[in-house]
């Protein structure tokens, strides 16, 4: 059983994939708003949920139902400002990356890029915005 909110056509074999493909989905949304949703494994394949707004410029707030045999194993989201920050991991996002114990991914509206940001493993900046991070360019 999957999340009511996921393709069964949209199965991967590998996160980042997943992750990938969710993105270019999520971006052409993000003209203004950050949308986001959540990466879950399930049997052995990777999905990806519909992209959400909470239609806020720099921020959102995510909610799945997750079956017992799925397990969240990612985030994703986009920014879709066009400052020099859009490419960095907000301290909200380093830190609920850090607290669940899973990659965070953003997809950068402005550039197409994505980055992928894995507590633990990606360097971390202190600035007068807090914490951020470039994390890796997929």
């Amino acid at each position: 059983m999957l999340p009511t909110d996921v393709n069964l056509a949209d199965a991967f074999d590998a996160l980042n994939d997943a992750a990938v493909a969710a993105e270019h989905v999520a971006m052409p949304l993000s003209k203004k708003f950050e949308y986001g949703g959540f990466l879950v494994e399930c049997d052995g394949k990777f999905y990806y949920t519909r992209p959400m707004t909470s239609h806020k410029t720099a921020e959102i707030y995510l909610h799945a139902i997750m079956p017992k045999t799925c397990t969240m194993s990612g985030m994703f989201h986009t920014h879709p400002g066009v400052g020099s920050l859009a490419s960095y991991f907000s301290e909200t996002d380093i830190k609920l990356a850090a607290k669940l114990n899973v990659p965070s991914y953003i997809g950068v509206t402005s550039t197409g890029e994505i980055h992928q940001f894995v507590a633990g493993r990606d360097k971390i900046t202190y600035s007068v915005d807090g914490q951020l991070s470039l994390g890796e360019i997929l």
